[in-house]
């Protein structure tokens, strides 16, 4: 009986670390994925805070605007324009002194009202020309006034002439506070108004 040989020792296991290498922990798209997506949703979200900010300032600026139709303040202004010309007329040309009195109050009172009205609609974006303002001017009311001149009935027609005038610009200051779509464009509308009215009832008498 052959002596027992010893059994080589298995060493196998001391290097299966090279032998069978364990596989390495592969990196997971998880904590990459989790940080692009947190990235997309703070541009997701930036975006729409932006979105939010733009339709905001849309809004203001669609108020800042004035709100108004440009053509009715046009008119509104266009009377002005020729109530101012006219009154200049009264108080040069009128005999009585109630009657100058009153075409000297619509010279300065309308000239102030028509400056504080142009002032806004400039601030609001809308500066109409001076062209545009003298397209009211009648050559048949000053044709009117100058037979009134000769036939010195000029106080009389004047004052008929500057009542319809004021009628006039009151139903366009109407109309423009109608299509007035700012509390502040109405406003501006209801305070001219109300001095029109107070120039008619000067005028005439009639409250």
């Amino acid at each position: 009986m052959q002596p027992q040989q010893p059994t080589p020792p298995n060493h196998s296991g001391n290097y299966d670390f090279i032998l069978n290498p364990a596989a390495q922990p592969r990196k997971t798209v998880l904590g990459g994925g989790s940080s692009m997506a947190m990235r997309a949703l703070v541009v997701v979200g930036g975006l729409f805070v932006l979105a939010i900010i733009a339709a905001v300032l849309m809004q203001f600026l669609g108020k800042s605007s004035g709100g108004f139709d440009k053509s009715a303040m046009l008119s509104v202004a266009q009377d002005q324009t020729e109530i101012i010309r006219l009154a200049t007329r009264g108080t040069a040309d009128s005999k009585l002194q109630p009657t100058k009195n009153f075409a000297i109050t619509a010279s300065l009172g309308m000239a102030t009202e028509q400056a504080e009205l142009l002032q806004y609609l400039a601030a609001h974006g809308y500066k109409p020309g001076d062209k545009d303002l003298l397209l009211k001017q009648s050559a048949q009311v000053d044709t009117q006034l100058d037979g009134a001149v000769s036939s010195s009935t000029f106080d009389t027609v004047y004052a008929g002439i500057m009542k319809q005038e004021l009628q006039t610009y009151q139903q366009d200051l109407s109309t423009a506070y109608s299509s007035a779509k700012s509390a502040s464009a109405k406003a501006a509308l209801k305070a001219r108004y109300a001095t029109a009215d107070m120039l008619v009832t000067q005028l005439t008498g009639e409250n």
